[in-house]
């Protein structure tokens, strides 16, 4: 795929999305134990970015495929994937509290579990490699001092 101005211009929106409308709010969301996805997409909407490849008359933008691509790339492949691993690892980590010792046992299904989740993140790409993406993405990967 090309990558257009265009394509950048969405990839900007996006990075400027977040920085405004989610980074600011995230440790108050957590804290909170709740995301606002209302408001959220709504926001995402005003701006055309829920309806990347639907007609303009219809409320899109009556971009192709590639546009949406470029919108998921920037927002959500490497939040999701990191975000979804730590959560399965805090879930099979409570359990393996609930069971006690018995939980590390080695033909327990919840040991299985927690053994194959720590593998996922180390072999599906490890958290700091999806960190290192997202960072890249939005802009904010700390770049090496210029030497003198």
């Amino acid at each position: 795929m090309q990558q257009t101005q265009e394509h950048r211009a969405i990839r900007q929106t996006v990075r400027k999305f977040v920085e405004q409308e989610l980074n600011p709010h995230i440790d108050a969301w957590e804290a909170a134990e709740i995301f606002p996805a209302r408001e959220v997409f709504r926001k995402l909407g005003e701006l055309g970015l829920l309806g990347i490849t639907k007609p303009a008359e219809f409320g899109g933008l009556g971009l192709d495929a590639s546009f949406s691509v470029a919108f998921a790339e920037e927002l959500l492949a490497s939040m999701c994937k990191l975000k979804s691993g730590r959560l399965a690892r805090e879930l099979a980590d409570g359990c393996l509290q609930y069971w006690g010792g018995m939980g590390f046992t080695w033909d327990n299904p919840v040991a299985r579990a927690y053994r194959d989740l720590r593998l996922g993140s180390i072999g599906g790409g490890a958290d700091e490699v999806m960190l290192g993406i997202i960072s890249k993405a939005m802009g904010t990967l700390p770049r090496k001092p210029k030497e003198k």
